[in-house]
């Protein structure tokens, strides 16, 4: 098989950073609880270098900002402490303009450490991975005993996981025992109301069990959540069918093939069935004629023609059994289990109100900054550890393949005004050394490019506004690739062939350094030659600290990509840690954990 690949790129040029650094600035500390909100009480804020001199503090007073006035642009360190909330911690680097403003969110005493806010999915430990994914393995084996086992272990490690209760219950409904899945279900929407797999499963037992009211509100909380699940819109079409409310089966089943093409076969069936349920036989006859020209493939094309037969028969009748509808079987629909993050459009994090934010600067913030964070570095590494696993067409995820790499970041300078990453691994690039035959390559450069002024311009940026990552504050940057521009920092090589893939996604940035946080990306629209149908990529990035080095260079700890390609599902997991630089300082290393050797049943 070829190359997933993210291009390598041409060199390029980043303007210097053009603010005059020795002039006065006031600089505005706004603190913030954790919904973005204006603190309601005092805080105490204590403003130092990082390279020690200064340290000031000031306290917050109306709008819960601190002001600092007559400071040098520069790096800053932030500490901000209120009654009833714990203590925080930012860096800054402060530059530009007269008035500088940086955001610091409080946690409330008592409340768990912060996690990123979109993604609060538990934290899987390897031991309870590796459990999770031997109870997958048997489960799609149907050796239901031995996933039971394996997920008795995962729950002693983690009992209060969402994951593995989810699929406890699931084991009990794929053996019916509908009781004990009811259970397990409700338990997971208590400890997390929203999840997904778990509002879809439990509303097909409710179904199976005849209760297709109690069925739809569970539905209707999953569209509610994320108005762009197809699957559960297509199921909710289906109980609100059986619940004879054939309007709103008809405007769901519609949605769901309009929100996924793959599913317009499906709801456009729904759709002419509620027409005949309705005696509306002209939109009924013309609904399904229009099936049968666009979906002759379909096995459920023979059904519409004989529908259409009976109506034929129905137009011929007498009026009175012109009445009468033809009978019409009840739709059903072919569940699909959950096996990717949603898409960066489904949802919008929420913001804090009333902050605004211009694309424009931020993107050339992001730029300037790594510019002069990369302009000390010439060649980095990490360890690299890649896990593989593909996923069936359940939505279960297979054995895990896991291989190790030395990572190589080189920062190439053509020329002093032009730089460009290439990224490397022990071994090369070649397919073989990989768990797979797929192979991916470019997680640090990414985020750079992202912002770079070669490429930057093939983007249309939108500000969503200061959300958080992570407990931190964070600029919300919606990015998608203008139409008629072909990509040049993604692109898939198969058979021979490079394929430009347009992306979309979002970016966190960090609102008081302009370092990336947080990188997700998906397909703009699918490739047909690839039948790449899903791509969705999201990394991690974290501070990274090097001896003999005062810059601090954010960069991928964790990255995830979830994909479809010719008609097989995979997920890659990467994870760099111990960075350390290659001739100058080889033994520096990250605070980042040692990733453990992965044992012989990981392999």
């Amino acid at each position: 098989m070829g190359l997933p690949a993210i291009a390598q790129l041409p060199g390029a040029s980043l303007p210097g950073q053009t603010t005059n650094m020795n002039r006065s600035l006031t600089l505005l500390v706004s603190v913030r609880e954790v919904s973005g909100i204006p603190l309601d009480r005092q805080a105490i804020v204590r403003l130092s270098t990082r390279l020690g001199g200064q340290n000031t503090m000031a306290v917050t007073q109306d709008g819960a900002t601190a002001t600092f006035s007559d400071i040098k642009g520069g790096d800053y360190e932030i500490d901000v402490e209120a009654v009833g909330y714990k203590a925080a911690h930012e860096r800054a680097n402060v530059v530009g303009v007269s008035a500088y403003t940086v955001y610091v969110y409080l946690t409330p005493e008592g409340a768990p450490e912060a996690v990123s806010p979109v993604d609060s999915r538990p934290l899987l430990t390897p031991k309870l991975q590796r459990e999770i994914d031997r109870s997958l393995a048997a489960i799609k084996e149907k050796k239901y005993a031995e996933a039971r086992e394996h997920l008795a272990k995962a729950g002693k490690l983690a009992p209060s996981n969402y994951d593995v209760e989810y699929l406890t219950g699931m084991v009990d409904f794929l053996e019916q025992n509908l009781e004990a899945a009811s259970t397990h279900f409700q338990k997971v929407l208590s400890l997390a109301p929203t999840h997904e797999r778990t509002l879809m499963a439990f509303s097909q037992l409710r179904m199976q069990t005849h209760q297709p009211d109690q069925a739809a509100t569970m539905l209707e909380n999953a569209v509610l959540n994320n108005s762009k699940n197809s699957q559960a819109r297509l199921l909710l079409a289906v109980c609100y069918f059986n619940l004879q409310r054939f309007s709103k089966a008809r405007t769901e089943a519609l949605t769901a093939g309009e929100i996924d093409k793959s599913k317009a076969a499906a709801g456009r069936m729904i759709a002419a069935k509620t027409y005949l349920m309705e005696k509306d036989f002209g939109h009924a006859k013309e609904a399904l004629t229009a099936f049968v020209k666009d979906f002759p493939a379909e096995k459920s094309a023979a059904e519409a023609k004989n529908l259409l037969e009976k109506l034929k028969k129905i137009e011929a009748a007498t009026t009175a059994d012109k009445e009468i509808p033809p009978a019409v079987t009840p739709p059903s629909v072919v569940v699909e289990r959950v096996w990717a993050p949603p898409d960066t459009d489904e949802k919008t994090p929420a913001v804090a109100p009333g902050v605004t934010c211009s694309a424009d600067e931020l993107v050339a913030q992001a730029r300037n900054h790594a510019q002069l964070t990369l302009a000390d570095f010439e060649r980095f590494g990490a360890t690299e550890r890649i896990n593989h696993q593909e996923i069936d067409s359940n939505g279960s995820a297979g054995p895990a393949k896991t291989r190790e790499f030395t990572y190589v970041i080189l920062v190439q300078r053509p020329r002093p005004d032009r730089y460009y990453i290439d990224e490397r691994r022990n071994g090369g690039e070649a397919t073989y050394s990989f768990p797979t035959a797929l192979a991916t390559r470019g997680l640090v450069s990414i985020g750079i490019n992202i912002f770079h002024p070669d490429f930057s311009g093939d983007f249309n940026y939108s500000c969503e506004g200061l959300g958080r990552w992570a407990g931190h504050p964070a600029w919300q940057v919606r990015f998608e690739q203008k139409n008629g521009v072909p990509s040049h920092i993604r692109s898939w090589a198969y058979d021979g062939k490079i394929f430009p893939i347009a992306l979309k996604g979002r970016v966190w940035i960090s609102s008081n350094t302009f370092d990336v946080m947080h990188l997700e990306t998906d397909l703009r629209e699918p490739v047909k030659e690839l039948q790449l149908t899903r791509e969705h990529l999201a990394i991690d990035y974290g501070p990274v600290t090097f001896k003999q080095h005062k810059e601090e260079l954010w960069l991928p700890q964790t990255a995830e990509m979830y994909f479809s390609f010719l008609g097989r599902r995979y997920h890659h997991t990467h994870t760099l840690s111990d960075y350390f630089l290659f001739d100058v300082d080889t033994h520096s290393k990250t605070s980042a954990p040692a990733t453990p050797t992965p044992s012989q049943d990981q392999q």
